[in-house]
Formats: C-alpha cells, sequence, structure tokens
C-alpha cells in the first residue's frame, strides 16, 4: 500500500494499524506517510493510560508535532501545538500519556529502540516550541531541518513539507496547504 503524499487529519476512517513499542506498557497506532529516502514520517496515537518507562533512546533524531492531548517525554510534558525535537543518541527517561494523544513524528533514520548503554554521546538538549503562540519566521532550528512558520505555503523551501497551522492537515508538499503552513525543510 502506498504511503499517503497528504492526509486529511481530521478524517475519522484513517488507516491505522497497531505496532509495538519496545520498553511500553503497549503498542500505539500509526500511519506511515510518505518521506523522503532515509527519513520516515508518521501520524501516532498513543492510547490512553501508554507508559514507557525503559530509558534509553535512538540513533535517529524524532522531531514530533502534538495534534491532541497531552505527553510527557523525559522531563517535558507538551500538549497541542508543541513541536519537540529530541535529538539522536539522546537518553530519554520514559514517556507516557494519562488520557491519550495524537502527534506527527519525523524520524531522521530507523526508529530502533536502544538501551542507554548502546547510545553514543548526545551534546544536544532537548527543545520544545510551541507554534500556536509563534509570530511566524524560524520555529526551531535543527542538525536535520530548520522548520517555519510561513504565513502560506510559499517561501524559500521549496521541498519541504507542512502542516497547516490548524492541524487538520499534512502534505509531504507543503505549497500543497492553504493558509499558515508550519514547514519542514530539511538541509
Amino acid at each position: 500500500m502506498a504511503r499517503p503524499t497528504t492526509l486529511d487529519l481530521t478524517r475519522d476512517d484513517l488507516p491505522w494499524r497497531r505496532v509495538p513499542m519496545d520498553g511500553a506498557n503497549g503498542g500505539i497506532d500509526v500511519v506511515p506517510l510518505a518521506s523522503a529516502p532515509e527519513e520516515f514520517v508518521i501520524l501516532a496515537r498513543f492510547p490512553a493510560g501508554f507508559t514507557r518507562d525503559e530509558p534509553g533512546g535512538y540513533h535517529a533524531a524524532e522531531t514530533f508535532l502534538v495534534l491532541d492531548g497531552v505527553l510527557r517525554v523525559h522531563d517535558r510534558v507538551v500538549r497541542r501545538g508543541d513541536l519537540t525535537h529530541v535529538p539522536a543518541e539522546f537518553v530519554r527517561s520514559g514517556m507516557s500519556t494519562e488520557d491519550g494523544c495524537t502527534a506527527l513524528a519525523w524520524f531522521s533514520g530507523p526508529a530502533t529502540f536502544l538501551a542507554p548503554d548502546e547510545l553514543g554521546a548526545c551534546a544536544l538538549p532537548l527543545t520544545t516550541v510551541s507554534v500556536t503562540d509563534a509570530p511566524g519566521g524560524v520555529l526551531l532550528s535543527t542538525p536535520e531541518a530548520e522548520w517555519e512558520l510561513r504565513p502560506d505555503a510559499g517561501g524559500p523551501c521549496t521541498s519541504g513539507e507542512g502542516v497547516d497551522l490548524a492541524m487538520t492537515g499534512w502534505a509531504l508538499d507543503a505549497s500543497q496547504l492553504a493558509g499558515r503552513v508550519i514547514a519542514r525543510c530539511p538541509r
């Protein structure tokens, strides 16, 4: 099945599939989305009561945008409209949600969960910004991408994907979105 290149995030009939999550008390539901080579993007739905208390991380960086609900990651509580970057090799001390959470997540490579002693050194911090409070311009700059809030889908990054600011639509090509756009411009 081909991965979608655009997605109405408000649809009731999204093609969710359950996948296991290492170190967690259960799996999560995902919709795999089209992505650039060597990366992958998913729409993820964490069920109420989800926890991952086992510390660890990935060789890949992860950036995620919370669309609905609240998620605790490491020492952070992130809510709707929070864009969070977890650097590659960063050791997460845990993750949980009481009432459930839906997020878009971008990974810079395979998301194989590893124990802390299997990870390399990480010199970057976990970073969170609120996209709903941002005036525009650059929201977040990471080694993998620059995230911008644009008044429309135009801008200097012509190959970037995006999410509309209302968080109702995602597109591999941000120019297909209407209104203010959170654009991911790969480096």
